[in-house]
């Protein structure tokens, strides 16, 4: 029966493991791997530092499927929410809810941006995937870390140039230089599932998110790696990354 109540659902963004053979079926396997390798760095990392889940409150913004609110909740997890634009997502994690029996988190079917982020902190806020489908990237990071009390997970594409780019800053002639710039783009995709709601698109460079960070106040930023048993071309190549603040 359980199969078969997935089937209304189609494709998804996370391969979730219901038992008894029954696994959500996933848009493509590349896709797989990213996830497989995000879950490896962001659970080695927590695990590394001895991460205490069950009095942790979890913030998964953009949430999807809320994926990684779930596997933080299956490791004890005391508290999760999960805020997700697109209805049909929210079906789906609510499925996943129930279907594997998770109780302590709510969901809030509502643009990322109208969220109020003063109402409470959590201990871990997760921004996976987002801040390069939105046209205030800036202003996204900047709410996340309003509601983050201890970590700030960032997961984002990387536009690749390093070099610095001078640009005016109100004197004839004279140039500053910057290290640190997005890349605009257009998504050509609107019924994409995975693309951007409003169709621009905000791609950074590394230096962009870290100097988000640091301006925003975070301690330390640290970039997390895939280690050698799981592998996955994008992060090796620093096409994509993910950066934790930590306060």
């Amino acid at each position: 029966m359980l199969a078969e109540d997935i089937k209304r659902y189609g494709q998804w963004m996370y391969e979730f493991d219901l038992g008894n053979g029954v696994k959500t079926p996933i848009y493509s396997e590349s896709l797989n791997q990213v996830n497989k390798v995000r879950h490896s760095m962001i659970f080695s990392f927590l695990d590394g530092i001895s991460f205490n889940y069950k009095s942790a409150s979890i913030l998964d913004l953009a949430c999807n499927e809320a994926y990684f609110m779930f596997e933080m909740l299956k490791r004890g997890a005391k508290y999760g929410l999960g805020v997700e634009g697109r209805k049909e997502n929210i079906e789906k994690a609510l499925f996943i809810q129930q279907a594997l029996n998770y109780p302590n988190c709510d969901f809030q079917h509502q643009d990322v941006f109208e969220f109020n982020y003063e109402k409470d902190k959590f201990d871990i806020v997760l921004l996976l995937g987002i801040i390069y489908h939105v046209e205030n990237p800036i202003g996204l990071i900047r709410k996340a870390a309003l509601a983050s009390s201890k970590y700030l997970f960032v997961e984002t594409q990387l536009c690749k140039s390093d070099r610095h780019i001078p640009f005016g800053w109100g004197t004839p002639n004279e140039y500053l230089h910057g290290e640190s710039y997005f890349v605009v783009h257009t998504e050509q995709e609107p019924e994409n599932p995975l693309a951007s709601l409003a169709g621009l698109s905000l791609i950074p460079n590394l230096f962009t998110v870290v100097k988000i960070l640091r301006h925003l106040g975070f301690q330390s930023i640290i970039q997390l790696h895939p280690n050698y048993l799981v592998q996955e071309p994008q992060y090796n190549q620093l096409d994509r990354v993910i950066l934790v603040g930590i306060k």
